[in-house]
């Protein structure tokens, strides 16, 4: 385990890192947080980065790249049963409690109707390490904002399209070109990936040959590479191009010393044509990428350094620790609250509950006494089985009766207002009005001097068309009547009260 910072680069333990079976994580986490102690940040790390062993890249068909689709189809297989790379997703990540699946690149949500699924790149790595040094460390009281792969921390460090700047809004270009960077681990990997604006699209890693120490010879072995190697890589990586459709614009490398760097950088660059490469040499290839990732993290202010899917692990970075705990134990105790007030409010209704009762028995204690009093012959009237909430209703039912007003026989007609939707009917004709007859007990008539037969039409249309009115069933007679040298028509309007349209609603006015 190394803890690297813009200043700092230690090991624990010093000699070398966690190399046995069961390493005490307890005593990992109790050394972060004395080395923490020293700094400005004593609380919580910038990123767990987690090394690239125990770890898989490769692709599958899925029809979705929502985090849960994407597990389904890595872990259940597709609907006929193929699965590609299954082994060794099988192998390295072969269940949710043991490792975490990611699927690389951007987002792209569900294909269309029609559209074959795409392939994506998904990336499975064996978590349960990191999962107990961030379990471990919370019981020390230190957080773990972000964690990450190496892969990760090479697409951010190294890739020239990658976001520099520390401002929040931060976003790569939308045409920056696919980067290939390549990394040389001392202790004998190859490690590499693809990317684009320091989004991690592909991984992958090789092995290399080691070239022992010659007896009397100081220091450690160091890893061979050469133009079989970049041979190698470039079969793989044509294999993903196909698979993926795309390819890099460019490589970067980062080389350990080495006779064979430049012939590698050649040999790379040859079998990738129209790829330019730059290659840089370092004592510590993972060394200095840290270092890189922690320069950029630092200058990153915290309000911009929540991690995606593109950059972290969202599993890992998202584990529940101590602050989560604490949210749920003040989330229970609300509820807690929540129940206790509720509990209070239902005994205070049924303490309310029962005081009701008691005071409608006392009400109805009275009003009987009082109907005793009142009426001392109930007794005898309704018998014993009989109830005199009965007998009072229907004596309150007779009362109303004998207050009740008595009804008109006759009914008012509404002249005023019929009389009003008369003239509004003749005020848009043009005639001369002669008579108009409005009477309670009697039909009524309206007399008017027309030009023509068509007027008198209209007119008449007007009086069974307009809303409003009171009265139906209007009819038309008609005879010419000389004036002066012309020919006019009178034209008498006969109609019929609407008397039901006039009656009083059931429970209207008594």
């Amino acid at each position: 385990m190394r803890l690297v910072g813009q200043t700092s680069d230690e090991s624990f333990p010093p000699e070398g890192g966690l190399r046995g079976g069961g390493g005490d994580f307890d005593a990992a986490a109790t050394w972060l947080r004395e080395r923490l102690e020293a700094t400005r940040s004593t609380t919580s790390i910038a990123m767990l980065c987690l090394d690239a062993e125990g770890g898989v890249c490769s692709w599958v068909t899925s029809p979705s790249t929502d985090p849960s689709v994407v597990s389904a189809s890595v872990r259940l297989g597709t609907a006929d049963g193929s699965r590609a790379g299954g082994g060794a997703f099988d192998f390295y990540a072969p269940s949710e409690s043991e490792s975490s699946l990611e699927a690389l690149g951007p987002r792209t949500g569900k294909p269309a109707a029609g559209v074959l699924p795409p392939r994506l790149a998904v990336l499975g790595i064996a978590d349960v390490p990191g999962r107990l040094l961030v379990d471990a460390l919370d019981r020390q009281g230190v957080a773990v904002e972000q964690a990450s792969t190496l892969w990760h921390a090479m697409a951010v460090a190294w890739d020239p399209g990658a976001p520099r700047t520390g401002s929040v809004n931060a976003e790569a270009p939308a045409d920056s070109p696919i980067t290939a960077i390549v990394l040389i681990d001392p202790l004998g990997r190859l490690l590499w990936c693809w990317s684009r604006g320091g989004t991690l699209l592909v991984a992958g890693s090789l092995r290399l040959r080691m070239r022992r120490a010659e007896q009397g010879e100081a220091g450690p072995d160091l890893p061979e590479y050469g133009v079989e190697d970049a041979s190698r890589l470039a079969a793989e990586w044509l294999s993903w191009s196909v698979q993926l459709a795309r390819s890099p614009r460019r490589i970067v490398c980062v080389l350990t010393p080495s006779d064979d760097a430049a012939a590698f950088g050649e040999a790379l660059g040859g079998a990738w044509p129209g790829a330019p490469v730059d290659a840089v040499r370092h004592e510590d290839p993972l060394g200095v990428t840290l270092r890189r990732l922690a320069d950029l993290i630092e200058s990153t202010p915290r309000a911009a350094a929540a991690g995606e899917a593109a950059t972290t692990l969202p599993a890992l970075s998202r584990r529940a620790g101590r602050s989560h705990r604490r949210m749920h134990y003040w989330r229970a105790a609300a509820l807690l609250g929540v129940a206790v007030v509720l509990g209070m409010g239902a005994w205070q209704f049924q303490s309310a509950a029962g005081e009701a009762t008691d005071s409608a028995k006392q009400w109805e204690s009275r009003w009987r006494e009082v109907i005793k009093e009142a009426y001392p012959e109930m007794p005898t009237v309704l018998g014993e089985s009989s109830s005199p909430l009965v007998l009072l209703n229907e004596e309150v039912k007779r009362r109303e009766r004998d207050l009740r007003p008595v009804e008109r026989s006759d009914q008012t007609m509404p002249i005023l207002q019929e009389l009003d939707t008369i003239s509004l009917v003749l005020g848009s004709a043009q005639c001369d009005l002669e008579e108009i007859t409005l009477d309670s007990t009697l039909r009524p008539r309206v007399s008017t001097i027309v030009r023509s037969a068509e007027q008198a039409e209209a007119i008449l249309e007007g009086f069974r068309r307009i809303g409003g009115s009171f009265v139906t069933n209007w009819s038309l007679t008609g005879s010419e009547r000389p004036q002066g040298t012309e020919q006019r028509i009178r034209a008498l309007y006969q109609g019929e009260w609407n008397r039901d349209a006039l009656k009083p609603e059931a429970g209207g006015s008594r």
